[in-house]
C-alpha cells in the first residue's frame, strides 16, 4: 500500500513509498527503513496518504535498532531537484606557490572523484538512481499489528423520565470497541454521584454491546444517572393508593341520586364527573380500587360527562397516575353524553334520567363501551 509521496519541490517528485509484508520500499530505489522515512518527513519532502501514518512510522522507527553509524546527510538529489551534483561556481583557493601542470591535472581528477563520491553517499543512490528509505502501512495498522482496544460508552437511556418513589427504572447503556483488539470496560453506574451498580463488559474488536441496569429511585426529586461521561435525568415522585371510595374532589353539590361504580379490572381507577360542556370541567372525582365497587350517594340532579383514568401510582402533586394504563370516556347502550340523577329512571331522547344507576369501570371497561381519550383532551383535576 502507498504510504507517502515525495512533493513537487524535491528531486524525487511523484515517487511513492509503499509498505508490504513488513518492508518499506521507495519507488525507483529499493528498501528503506522507518528511520529513513521519518528523516524524509523532517525535511518536509513527504505528503502522507492519510492521517495517522506519520505517528505509526515514528513508532516503528523507535523500535528499530540504533544505526551503527551517524545518520546520513540530507539527500542532495532531493534538495537540488534530482541533478545529483553540487552547485558550480565556487572558486578554488589560490595556492601560495605555483604547482607544475601535471600536479594540477592530478589534483583536478581527485577533486572530481571526491565530489562524485560525496553526491552518491549523501543522496543514498547506488549510481542507478535507486534510493534507500522506509514507509507506513494501510489505514488501519498493518496485518499482525492491530491497534489496542478502545471501549467507550456511546449512549445512555432510561425507559421513562418519571417514576414513583421506590420504583425501579431500567437504564440501558450501549458500548462500542473502536480498537483492533477485544477489550473490557469496568462499568460503574452512578445515581446522584453514588455508585449503585457495577459490571465488567467485554466487547469484541470493532463490535458493540448493550447492557441494562435496574435501579430504584426514591424521594421527590430529579436524579442524575451517569456512566462513562454520559448522564441522564429521571424524576421520582411520591405516590399514594387511596382507600376504595376516597373522594378526591366534590364540587358538584348534593341531591337525591345514587350512583354505583364497579371496577372489574385489577388496575385502580379514578372516575371523573364533569360538566357537559365543550370543555368539560371535573366537578367530582372518586377513587375506585381494582376488583371493587363504590356507591356514590347524594348525587345532584344534573347532567355529567363521565370519564375514567386507570393506572398505577397516584401522584397527589400531578393529580394523575404516574403509570397511566388508559384514559376513557364511559357510556352505556348509546346514551353516553350525559348522566342525569333524578327521581325517575325514564329516558327522553339521548338523555337518561334515573334515581339509581350503575357505571361499570373495568380494565378494559367490560360492558361499558369505552372511548379512548387523548391525554390533552382528558379533563384535569389540577
Amino acid at each position: 500500500m502507498v504510504i507517502a509521496t515525495f512533493g513537487p519541490g524535491t528531486g524525487w517528485a511523484g515517487r511513492v513509498i509503499t509498505y508490504e509484508n513488513g518492508t518499506f520500499t521507495l519507488e525507483g530505489h529499493g528498501t528503506v527503513t522507518a528511520r529513513d522515512v521519518v528523516v524524509y518527513d523532517q525535511h518536509g519532502y513527504l505528503t502522507w496518504a492519510y492521517d495517522g501514518l506519520l505517528e505509526w512510522v515514528r513508532g516503528l522507527a523507535a523500535s528499530e535498532p540504533a544505526p551503527s553509524r551517524p545518520p546520513e546527510s540530507t539527500p542532495a538529489a532531493v534538495v537540488q531537484g534530482g541533478s545529483g551534483k553540487q552547485p558550480s561556481g565556487t572558486a578554488a583557493a589560490q595556492p601560495k606557490h605555483r604547482l607544475p601542470g601535471w600536479a594540477w591535472a592530478l589534483l583536478g581528477l581527485l577533486l572530481v572523484a571526491l565530489l562524485v563520491a560525496v553526491v552518491l553517499v549523501s543522496s543514498g543512490t547506488d549510481g542507478g538512481g535507486t534510493q534507500t528509505g522506509a514507509i507506513p502501512p494501510a489505514a488501519p495498522a498493518p496485518s499482525g499489528t492491530p491497534s489496542p482496544a478502545s471501549v467507550e460508552v456511546t449512549s445512555l437511556e432510561a425507559d421513562r423520565n418519571e417514576v414513583g418513589s421506590g420504583w425501579a427504572v431500567a437504564v440501558t447503556a450501549e458500548f462500542a470497541n473502536l480498537g483492533g483488539k477485544n477489550g473490557t470496560y469496568d462499568a460503574s453506574l452512578k445515581v446522584d454521584g453514588k455508585v449503585v451498580a457495577e459490571r465488567q463488559v467485554t466487547v469484541p474488536a470493532g463490535r458493540g454491546d448493550v447492557v441494562t441496569f435496574k435501579v430504584r429511585l426514591r424521594g421527590d426529586r430529579v436524579h442524575r444517572i451517569s456512566l462513562g461521561g454520559r448522564s441522564i435525568r429521571v424524576r421520582s415522585v411520591p405516590t399514594v393508593r387511596y382507600p376504595n371510595g376516597h373522594i378526591l374532589r366534590w364540587d358538584a353539590g348534593h341531591g337525591p341520586g345514587r350512583l354505583t361504580v364497579k371496577n372489574g379490572g385489577k388496575t385502580d381507577g379514578v372516575v371523573l364527573f364533569c360538566t357537559p360542556t365543550k370543555k368539560p370541567k371535573a366537578m367530582a372525582a372518586v377513587y375506585v380500587r381494582g376488583r371493587s365497587k363504590v356507591v356514590v350517594r347524594h348525587m345532584p340532579d344534573t347532567g355529567f360527562y363521565v370519564y375514567c383514568i386507570l393506572g398505577k401510582g397516584w401522584s397527589p402533586e400531578h393529580q394523575t397516575f404516574v403509570d397511566v394504563e388508559s384514559r376513557v370516556a364511559v357510556w352505556d347502550t348509546g346514551f353516553w353524553r350525559r348522566y342525569y340523577f333524578d327521581g325517575d329512571p325514564t329516558t327522553v331522547g339521548d338523555k337518561i334520567y334515573f334515581f339509581n344507576y350503575t357505571v361499570s369501570v373495568t380494565s378494559p371497561l367490560g360492558d361499558a363501551e369505552p372511548k379512548e381519550v387523548p391525554e390533552d383532551k382528558m379533563p384535569s383535576l389540577k
